[in-house]
């Protein structure tokens, strides 16, 4: 079965992301490296685009084209910070991006998205930790809630 939470504290952690409400927010596996997300920004052309491939909904797997990328460094800890024990951040950043969907397969071809990439851990790896989509809503409710969808955990057709 499915997990779905659109909890306050879910959409909370989501906007802190980067999300928007009024429409799904997809988690899944990531489907390439840190290589593979550093050629899509650095290596891509106006005639042919790098992209990245991301698990969108339980089916569709989706190319998307990068036209923005932002590292972000979290919060180790503590939470509750004092000049003696001041906040640390994770060594490797986790990144927010923004781009579009191109795959002309794809019933989302051209459909804008924002993504938030879990980054690697430890100093060797190469894959990213987990990936979150969202097809950015056209009319976004400030106020509303953000649903959260495992993409992992499909279910059975």
């Amino acid at each position: 079965m499915s997990e779905q939470s659109s909890s306050d504290d879910r959409t909370d952690g989501l906007r802190v992301m980067g999300f928007e409400a009024g429409t799904d927010v997809f988690s899944s596996d990531p489907r390439f490296t840190v290589d593979d997300l550093k050629a899509a920004v650095f290596n891509t052309r106006y005639s042919s685009h790098a992209t990245v491939p991301v698990q969108l909904t339980h089916g569709d797997l989706v190319q998307v084209a990068l036209t923005h990328v932002q590292v972000v460094f979290t919060e180790d800890g503590p939470t509750n910070a004092t000049p003696d024990r001041p906040k640390t951040y994770h060594d490797t950043p986790d990144w927010r991006f923004d781009g579009w969907i191109e795959d002309r397969s794809s019933r989302f071809n051209g459909q804008p998205v924002r993504g938030y990439v879990v980054g690697v851990t430890g100093t060797i790896a190469t894959t990213p930790c987990r990936v979150y989509i969202q097809l950015v809503p056209s009319n976004a409710d400030p106020d509303g809630e953000i649903v959260y969808i495992d993409g992992d955990d499909r279910p059975e057709s």
